[in-house]
């Protein structure tokens, strides 16, 4: 009985948080569902975008790292596997096919999985030089991971 009254009182605060706002969630989860297809394809864009930025900047050696460009660095073009995932995904993304949906889920964990691998290496630390971290290293991961979400949410028309 007490365990109830506990959980009846955690869904009576979050009632009060939420307010009448949770209708509104609701209905943005609904809109977001609606062109989940059309946002993933604007948020691969913005990672390629984002892939052409500085990633990290190494001032000892006056090095600007970025997807494309290492400069005189072994860190090689990270982001290019990073477009040719993302170009395969903007297509998945624009086939209507459940199977094609469920395949663009795992071409999605790899763009996740590319970007944090790309963090741990470039943010890396080597011999007391650390790397100044720049915003598009950040934005790669949460575009990827928004990218992942939207793959989730496929609009198919059911017979």
């Amino acid at each position: 009985r007490g365990i109830q009254s506990v959980q009846s009182g955690c869904i009576w605060l979050l009632y009060q948080i939420i307010g009448c706002n949770f209708y509104k969630l609701v209905y943005c989860i609904f809109v977001l569902m609606k062109h989940s297809q059309t946002i993933g394809i604007l948020l691969t864009l913005l990672l390629f975008f984002c892939t052409t930025q500085p990633l990290v900047i190494i001032e000892s050696r006056n090095w600007v790292i970025t997807g494309w460009d290492a400069g005189a660095s072994n860190f090689g073009q990270s982001g290019k596997f990073l477009f040719y995932i993302g170009i395969l995904a903007i297509v998945f993304f624009a086939i209507p096919s459940i199977n094609v949906k469920r395949f663009n889920m795992a071409w999605a964990a790899l763009l996740v999985a590319w970007s944090f691998r790309n963090y741990l290496v470039l943010s890396a630390c080597a011999m007391g030089e650390c790397p100044q971290k720049q915003w598009a290293l950040y934005a790669c991961i949460v575009l990827s991971f928004g990218i992942l979400i939207m793959t989730f949410l496929p609009k198919l028309k059911t017979k």
